[in-house]
């Protein structure tokens, strides 16, 4: 795993490997303390001896130093031992090809309006190479063929990391899994190299909705790709030319818990404790991460005044609860907190993995009678309790945040159902208006479960 923090995305299926007899160990690139996530991985690890965490082996490529740079409470996860000469040389060349391959993708037509996407990655590639992989984009189709081909020949060149062929050695595993394997310039295709070596059949287990889309490339397929639902099955094979055969498709096991889940305490006393009028029906919105919404409480707050100036009565005095995401939560402490009606739950401060914070969650989805937000797998979570959900239209999301961030059928395929879950406004106030008699009365409407995408 990259760090601690994917601990969440798999740990139901780590306990099962565990209660099923299999050991399993999970190694982290980098570790973190941003959400407390090294917490998460230590807490994992005491429920039974089958279960150990350690750091992935040191290794002397430079996008591990460069995602440490980038975030301030991360640390390097191995000793600081740097071996130069030809193992330096050629994870040098390993580091320049990968940047420069998903720098690249980002000039593909599926991916004309990902502006910010291309933003991104042109960022983590160093500012000598960029006019290359610019150069080509121009050219149009065929120059990118030719300098896509070059950096795959490239990669092919590259030799299997002496300290990960160690670390396998050491543990021989009877099979490698890597997750998320497609950040920017990922190293973990090297696991996936050393095992195919050593004849350790591999897997990518997909860690979120937009992994294949907004990331980095799969530069080698291993022996198999899990993937939530069949939205992501394409995507592996059309975004990635990942054979079809080596596709699996199994559901988001993070979501398994929601289709079972029931409120730990009543609607009143909630409400109470959150500060809303119980009597009336209130809308969470849900917090999106700085990537999505690095803008977001100016765009809150101008939509809550136009909620208060709405013609409707039963609009004006509904209750707001606002749910900052967690990894985006320090703009939050300059909210306009004198909006009626509205409160700013949780603390921007509060703890996200304890096991209270799970449970308040569950109930602030629970009562609420529908789900706002800009792009968040929040919205996945509140189509599985059966809340109506909505999102912004790009104009009015290029204001809170990142204009055209993904793919156009990205956020459509995430909350949708064979058609789409979620409704799209055209205006602030437009959402609350269109959830017709469920938002008349306290108690919130209940739609029927949406399976897809997070079981097939």
């Amino acid at each position: 795993m990259l760090h601690p923090g994917y601990v969440r995305y798999f740990e139901a299926g780590i306990r099962a490997l565990a209660e099923a007899g299999h050991a399993v160990h999970v190694a982290f690139e980098i570790s973190r303390e941003k959400l407390n996530e090294s917490e998460v991985a230590a807490r994992l690890a005491t429920l039974t001896p089958l279960v150990t965490c350690g750091p992935a082996p040191d290794r002397t490529e430079s996008v591990r130093d460069f995602l440490v740079r980038g975030d301030r409470t991360a640390t390097r996860a191995g000793r600081p031992e740097r071996p130069g000469g030809v193992e330096a040389a050629w994870s040098s060349l390993a580091t320049t090809v990968r940047l420069m391959e998903d720098y690249l993708r980002f000039f593909e037509p599926a991916f004309a309006g990902a502006t910010a996407l291309r933003a991104r990655a042109e960022k983590r590639l160093p500012r000598v190479y960029r006019p290359i992989v610019r150069a080509a984009a121009r050219l149009g189709r065929g120059a990118r063929y030719v300098l896509a081909r070059a950096l795959q020949l490239s990669e092919r060149l590259i030799p299997t990391s002496p300290a990960i062929d160690a670390f396998l050695l050491e543990h021989s595993p009877d099979v490698v899994l890597v997750t998320p394997l497609v950040e920017l310039g990922s190293q973990q295709v090297d696991y996936v190299k050393s095992a195919r070596r050593m004849g350790v059949r591999s897997a990518l287990s997909v860690a979120s909705w937009d992994n294949l889309t907004s990331k980095g490339l799969i530069r080698e397929a291993p022996d198999h790709v899990v993937v939530w639902n069949e939205a992501q099955r394409a995507e592996a094979s059309t975004l990635h030319q990942v054979p079809p055969e080596r596709v699996v498709t199994t559901g988001a096991q993070l979501f398994d818990e929601w289709f079972d889940a029931w409120p730990s305490r009543t609607r009143d006393v909630f409400c109470r404790e959150v500060g809303l009028d119980p009597w009336r029906p209130f809308v969470l919105y849900v917090g999106s991460s700085s990537f999505i919404a690095p803008d977001e409480v100016p765009f809150v707050e101008r939509w809550l005044s136009r909620l208060r100036r709405a013609p409707s009565e039963a609009v004006r005095a509904m209750g707001v609860l606002v749910r900052p995401h967690p990894a985006n939560s320090r703009q939050w402490r300059a909210f306009d907190a004198s909006f009626p009606q509205v409160s700013l739950w949780p603390a921007v401060d509060a703890d996200p993995n304890g096991h209270q914070a799970r449970r308040d969650y569950m109930d602030s989805l629970w009562h609420c009678s529908a789900v706002v937000g800009i792009n968040t797998s929040a919205q996945i979570e509140a189509a599985i309790v059966g809340r109506p959900v909505f999102t912004v239209r790009p104009r009015l999301r290029a204001r809170a945040g990142r204009h055209a961030a993904l793919p156009a059928s990205g956020g459509r395929r995430r909350t949708g159902a064979g058609g789409g879950h979620a409704g799209r406004a055209r205006g602030p106030t437009e959402p609350i208006p269109r959830l017709g008699p469920g938002v008349r009365g306290a108690r919130a409407r209940v739609r029927p479960p949406v399976r897809a995408p997070a079981r097939p």
